[in-house]
């Protein structure tokens, strides 16, 4: 659940994994990137798509911030939605522990004053730019990256199960904030 690459000088990750919280045989990010030659303190920016944790969980290990020296990117529609005590209220008793969760593992980063905001369409970095994908989640993003005349876009929760999607694409998911949306 996670893209590693380097641009304008920066190491960048695309998302951070789930840390443990989705069960034992997940959560092995930081211990991966060491394998591949990366420490954790060496990631510069990551790009969140959004704020679900298994995109988002391993930016935390319990207290500790796993990325100290990242800049956290994340559309500002995606932040101000977790972070609002309205949404919060408004949200069904079952789903509250998702903003509960959402909360944990990004606001040790916008306290440390480490979270940055963006709208869509606009470069954040040299050929690197967030697409709008709202539906699973408000502010759902897509990465693009242009270089050198090749295109890759990073994304995260497109569909779910490509097996049930892929023949039926209208088919939604319970974590769809706006299904509808999410099915367009």
């Amino acid at each position: 659940n996670a893209y590693l690459f380097k641009l304008d000088n920066k190491l960048m990750m695309v998302d951070a994994g789930t840390s443990d919280l989705y069960g034992p045989s997940l959560g092995f990010l930081p211990r991966n990137l060491l394998k591949a030659g990366y420490d954790p303190k060496q990631i510069d920016v990551i790009l969140v798509t959004h704020i679900h944790t298994d995109h988002t969980g391993g930016l935390m290990d319990g207290n500790k911030i796993v990325f100290p020296n990242a800049t956290v990117y994340v559309s500002k529609t995606e932040l101000d939605f977790w972070l609002g005590e309205e949404n919060y209220k408004k949200a069904p008793a079952d789903k509250k522990v998702y903003f509960e969760q959402a909360r944990e593992r990004i606001l040790p980063y916008v306290k440390a004053g480490k979270v940055k905001t963006f709208a869509f369409g606009k470069e954040l970095f040299p050929g690197l730019t967030p697409l709008a994908a709202q539906g699973h989640t408000p502010g759902h993003t897509f990465y693009q990256l242009v270089s050198k005349n090749e295109k890759i876009v990073f994304w995260g929760d497109l569909f779910h199960s490509a097996a049930v999607q892929f023949p039926n694409p209208d088919v939604r998911i319970v974590y769809d904030i706006d299904p509808d949306q999410a099915a367009m």
